[in-house]
């Protein structure tokens, strides 16, 4: 009697717990149904977007292939093409052999229809892990699996990751068109380079321009000295000849003064050859500490009365 007493005891408790496993196992399956009446109710008022919400909401309690079926025909009704070929391809996929072949063969004409209602954007970047973007909506992380399924018409593309946009562009996707997006990353700024000493090479020396110049002065000052008093010598022994003292005829008077010019010349011509070569001597150690400039060129100039000399050059 005490045995049969405690079997008894244990096959309540046992059903109890069964009892309570039931229905808690149940409480999400009731929730799911209420949503999904509910989305009937909204569908048939004419509230599309808030059917749409409790058929999904639906499917997330209770993953039912049937439930996909309704949100593929409310997106749809809606024109939001991208989730009803989504929700029907869905509902092919995991109804299977479940799906009447009337009710499949109508789904694939639809899915059909709408292949020329969606496309496909591709994003390409060299930078995993940034968050993509699509309309203000999430459309995952780079690298993407596959391109993102969109509807016909314009969609904003904006690529970012560490707080940056890596790419933010306006697209126009055709029917059954994929576009593709490359992220171009900026190149990091390349460090400047060290500077190098480099070795200059020592300044030559400064030639001494103007030594030589005071020197070629002198020197083509005595050198036309030397001519002028030449020239003088030869006329002043044709006038001893001519002349007696300074009594000169007519015709002698156009050679003395000639050679009272010449003889004049020729002491002005010593007179600059001793300052030229004076300062040359003093250039060759000055000369050095000065800035370089043009030479000049000098040349003697000798006519039939004169001499004189020739500079050119910037002074």
């Amino acid at each position: 009697m005490g045995i049969l007493t405690h079997l008894l005891a244990l096959i309540a408790l046992l059903l109890c717990c069964g009892l309570a496993q039931a229905k808690v196992a149940s409480k999400p399956d009731k929730e799911a149904r209420k949503q999904f009446k509910q989305g009937i109710t909204l569908y048939k008022e004419g509230k599309s977007e808030l059917a749409a919400i409790a058929f999904e909401r639906a499917y997330e309690l209770n993953p039912s292939y049937k439930i996909l079926y309704n949100i593929g025909q409310v997106e749809n009704h809606l024109e939001h093409y991208a989730a009803a070929f989504t929700a029907y391809n869905r509902y092919l996929d995991e109804g299977g052999d479940k799906i009447k072949p009337k009710r499949r063969k109508a789904v694939e004409i639809e899915i059909e229809r709408l292949e020329t209602l969606v496309g496909f954007i591709q994003v390409v970047s060299p930078v995993d892990g940034a968050r993509v973007k699509i309309n203000s909506e999430a459309a995952g992380t780079t690298p993407l699996e596959q391109p993102v399924l969109v509807d016909i018409g314009k969609h904003e593309v904006v690529v970012q990751h560490a707080g940056e946009d890596l790419l933010v562009e306006v697209v126009k996707v055709a029917g059954g068109e994929t576009i593709e997006l490359t992220v171009e990353v900026k190149e990091e700024p390349k460090p400047l380079p060290v500077p190098t000493t480099v070795a200059v090479a020592p300044e030559e020396p400064r030639k001494r321009v103007w030594t030589w110049v005071a020197g070629g002065v002198g020197v083509a000052s005595g050198i036309a000295a030397a001519v002028t008093g030449g020239i003088a010598s030869s006329r002043a022994k044709t006038l001893e000849n001519n002349c007696t003292g300074d009594d000169c005829p007519p015709a002698q008077w156009d050679t003395l003064d000639s050679t009272r010019t010449l003889a004049t010349t020729t002491n002005v011509l010593i007179g600059v050859a001793a300052a030229g070569v004076a300062a040359g001597v003093a250039l060759f150690f000055i000369e050095p500490r000065l800035g370089r400039e043009e030479i000049p060129v000098v040349a003697p100039a000798i006519t039939e009365d004169s001499a004189f000399l020739s500079v050119t050059g910037r002074f």
